[in-house]
């Protein structure tokens, strides 16, 4: 068990808990519903988000595997 402390004022306890098939199938009817509802424009924002999270974890395994090559010359 964890005990988070923020924002200040303000405390959640979080239990290690296993999801079963229906927790991931209430999850996954709340994810579309709220899918449903955006607009393309809140659309295109996400995926540009996720675009360049992606983008930016590649240069991140780029960068760690030139510093690995550098230091095997």
């Amino acid at each position: 068990m964890a005990v988070i402390r923020e924002p200040q004022g303000v405390d959640f306890v979080v239990e290690p808990h296993v999801l079963t098939d229906e927790d991931r199938r209430i999850v996954a009817e709340h994810i579309r519903a709220h899918k449903a509802k955006q607009t393309q424009e809140e659309k295109n924002y996400n995926r540009a988000f996720t675009d360049v999270i992606q983008s930016m974890s590649r240069l991140r395994d780029a960068e760690r595997k030139w510093r690995v090559a550098g230091v095997a010359y």
